[in-house]
């Protein structure tokens, strides 16, 4: 059995990731290398080692968002544990060539024309996201100058989530992930 600790793991790779390709949050470059990780997945489903490139992809961009290894690690172990917490649609009913999304909690309202499916959360969500997205773009002026590339990065992702809530008077739930995340990478930039 392999002796192997994650966190050692992550520190050793940002170390080598950041003399290798430079410091910085370079987000297009890491995602524009797992676009062409995963049409290798798909011409080679089976191949291990491609979907180990995309696992330590996404763990660079985890580094690059101003995250440490601890951090990290326990961001992964949140997630599993909310995306168990969660409700999901029977999988043997599913395409299997689609993504199975957890089940979003939903009412309906009967009326006399039409069907009306509305959200349990608050119809003023998109107003509180308003909201953090004006708190992260202030506090992105407060962050170190080491933090440029991080900072014009955040800033540019949160103006564009803000410009789409403000045209459509929402927020879906990824936008908000979004601007969970980048407020947790503003935070980690701040301690």
């Amino acid at each position: 059995m392999l002796d192997f600790n994650f966190i050692h793991h992550l520190w050793d790779q940002r170390n080598w990731s950041n003399k290798t390709f430079g410091p910085g949050m370079r987000t297009q470059g890491v995602v524009d290398h797992i676009r062409k990780e995963l049409i290798e997945i798909e011409a080679k489903p089976s191949d291990l080692e491609e979907w180990i490139d995309v696992v330590m992809l996404g763990l660079d961009g985890a580094w690059r968002s101003g995250a440490t290894p601890d951090q990290i690690a326990e961001a992964l172990a949140a997630k599993l544990a909310k995306n168990k917490a969660r409700e999901w649609p029977n999988w043997r009913t599913a395409d299997p060539d689609k993504a199975i999304e957890h089940v979003r909690p939903a009412t309906v309202k009967e009326r006399a024309d039409s069907i009306e499916i509305t959200f349990d959360e608050d119809d003023e969500d998109w107003e509180v996201a308003l909201e953090l997205c004006e708190d992260i773009l202030d506090s992105l002026d407060d962050l170190p100058e080491r933090a440029e590339d991080f900072v014009e990065s955040v800033r540019e992702k949160t103006e564009n989530i803000r410009d789409w809530i403000e045209e459509h008077e929402d927020v879906t739930d990824k936008q908000m992930d979004a601007l969970e995340n980048m407020k947790g990478g503003v935070e980690r930039w701040q301690r």
